[in-house]
């Protein structure tokens, strides 16, 4: 009896978690589809991102287990730097799927007013410190000003998730150095988050966090980014928002702590 490989049950995981969300197409894609009604193109660009997503999960799943599979064959016969560079690739291919699956899961709890969020007065440094760090890490130069001692209502993880977001899009597709400010009045605080780059065409801009648009969906995005980060925000009272100028500009506001 020939058994399944391991990408045809991977495969079955991947329809599974697609199922989450309790339908095809969630209330922020209908209204898409509304205000799009003439084109069309919208209904293609949503079934063309769920391809996307389902061959990211099936692809990534299938390179942790090739590295695993290989790490676990030749663990006696491989010399050190080849297991060290095996074992990066399989963590950076972990990170990859699990951005990926949080994405579908805080999509599909969103849709289904099912977020669970931990909300508290939440400073920003951690999150900036974090964000930051993902820039370094890159070679690229972060300019932060503004007060760190400002305090959000707000879900301290869901806030690191969205910053962490927001400055990966700024590293591949804005040009350094990227800077990051903090403001506030007596009932708001926001974090900005601006880069040097082309900016996005306003054709483009007007549906930069729809889900799987194709202005989000770049060769190495899923194109769930934006339309998650907006998402948290406004799931904790707040807003994302995006201005071209010089560069980009996105803009997290949320409500202040005791405002």
């Amino acid at each position: 009896m020939v058994r399944p490989s391991y990408c045809h049950h991977a495969q079955l995981a991947v329809g599974l978690v697609i199922r989450l969300p309790r339908t095809p197409v969630g209330a922020t894609d209908r209204r898409a589809l509304v205000a799009h009604p003439s084109s069309g193109s919208r209904e293609a660009d949503i079934a063309a991102g769920w391809a996307a997503a389902v061959h990211e999960l099936r692809s990534t799943t299938c390179i942790i287990k090739g590295f695993a599979d290989t790490m676990a064959t030749r663990w006696d016969d491989a010399q050190p730097d080849e297991l060290l560079e095996m074992l990066a690739r399989l963590r950076r291919n972990a990170d990859r799927l699990k951005r990926l699956v949080e994405s579908l899961l805080v999509d599909a709890r969103t849709d289904a007013g099912e977020l669970d969020l931990a909300l508290a007065g939440t400073k920003f440094d951690a999150a900036i410190d974090a964000a930051t760090d993902v820039a370094t890490a890159r070679g690229l130069a972060v300019d932060v000003s503004g007060a760190m001692s400002i305090t959000a209502h707000a879900d301290p993880y869901r806030v690191e998730q969205i910053l962490l977001t927001l400055v990966d899009n700024a590293c591949r597709h804005g040009t350094p150095p990227i800077e990051i400010s903090t403001k506030s009045d007596h009932t708001r605080v926001a974090i900005i988050v601006h880069d040097h780059g082309r900016g996005v065409a306003d054709a483009e801009a007007q549906h930069l966090f729809d889900r799987f648009s194709p202005g989000s969906r770049a060769s190495d995005s899923n194109g769930l980014g934006l339309y998650t980060a907006r998402g948290l925000a406004r799931a904790m009272g707040g807003d994302l928002a995006y201005e071209n100028g010089k560069g980009s500009t996105f803009s997290l506001t949320l409500p202040r702590a005791g405002g």
